[in-house]
C-alpha cells in the first residue's frame, strides 16, 4: 500500500505537463503546438548564433593553445612560435589513417586533451608539416635552412655592378 508521500507524488505527477496529440498541456493551461516550439528554437538559434560561434571559437583556441603548450609550444622543424602558424602531426606519419578510425579527430585537440597527450604527435608549423607530407621530409631538414631553388646572391662591387634577376646593368660604367 502507498505511503502518504507517494500518493501526493502520484497526484502532482498528473499536473506535470502532458502531450495530447499535437497540443502540449502546461501547468497553467496553456496550449504549445509543436510549430510554436520549433518557431521558438528557431528564433533562438539566430538569436545567439553569433555568440555561440565565438564562445566555440575561444573554446578551440583555448584547448589548442593548452595542447601546443603540453607539446613545446614552437614548431619542431624551424622554431616558429606563433600560434596561428603551428598546428599538431603525428611524428611518424598515419594521421589519415588515424582520422579514418576515430570519430573525434576532426578536432585534433579535442582528441589528445581526451586521451591525456598521447606521444607520437609533435607540434609543426603549417609549412613544415605541409613539406612533410609532400615531400616526406622538411627543407629545413634537407638544406640547413636554405632555398635549394634560389638562385645565388651575385656579389656586389663598385666596379660590377648588377641589375636585378642577376643582369649585369648596361648603365654602369665599363
Amino acid at each position: 500500500m502507498p505511503t502518504e508521500r507517494c500518493q501526493k507524488r502520484e497526484s502532482t505527477s498528473s499536473s506535470d505537463v502532458e502531450w495530447k496529440g499535437q497540443v502540449k498541456l502546461g501547468k497553467r493551461g496553456q496550449t504549445y503546438t509543436s510549430r510554436d516550439r520549433r518557431d521558438y528554437f528557431r528564433d533562438y538559434y539566430h538569436k545567439y548564433k553569433e555568440a555561440r560561434r565565438e564562445s566555440d571559437r575561444l573554446s578551440v583556441l583555448r584547448r589548442k593553445l593548452k595542447v601546443l603548450d603540453h607539446y613545446g609550444g614552437v614548431c619542431s622543424c624551424c622554431g616558429e612560435s606563433w600560434p596561428v602558424f603551428l598546428t599538431m602531426d603525428h611524428i611518424h606519419g598515419g594521421g589519415n589513417a588515424h582520422r579514418r578510425t576515430s570519430s573525434d579527430v576532426k578536432v585534433i585537440y579535442r582528441w589528445l586533451v581526451r586521451n591525456n597527450y598521447p606521444p607520437g604527435f609533435q607540434v609543426l608549423c603549417f609549412n613544415c608539416n605541409f613539406a612533410k607530407h609532400v615531400k616526406k621530409v622538411c627543407p629545413h631538414q634537407s638544406t640547413n635552412g636554405r632555398n635549394p631553388h634560389a638562385a645565388p646572391i651575385p656579389s656586389l662591387d663598385d666596379d660590377n655592378r648588377v641589375a636585378p634577376g642577376g643582369r649585369r646593368d648596361p648603365d654602369a660604367p665599363s
